[in-house]
């Protein structure tokens, strides 16, 4: 899989559609392994959530989500959305709920 750099984003914009890219990428099962899975969640992880917009956090879990669904994620760093869970909005602590079981 070419190179994606999720870290340093300019704007949200370009955050959100590296996002989208990731997702589509899971969906088709393009990413090779759950170890690049593995990785790709923890650089998204590596990201301040509570920094973001509503519509960049939503997005941000919900490619998380479906990696989940595609790759077993239970070595990513997703402790860290624990801590976050009762800081953002009910629907996307739903998300975060998802993400921990």
């Amino acid at each position: 899989m070419e190179e994606l750099a999720i870290t340093n984003f300019l704007n949200e914009i370009a955050l959100v559609k590296t996002l989208e890219r990731i997702d589509d990428l899971a969906s088709f099962r393009k990413i090779k392994n759950t170890e690049e899975a593995v990785g790709i969640a923890n650089e998204i992880l590596s990201i301040d959530i509570l920094s973001l917009k509503y519509v960049a956090r939503e997005c941000l879990l919900h490619t998380l989500l479906t990696l989940q669904c595609y790759y077993n994620l239970s070595s990513a760093n997703l402790n860290v959305l624990g801590k976050i869970k009762d800081q953002v909005e009910p629907d996307l602590a739903d998300y975060i709920v998802d993400l921990l079981l």
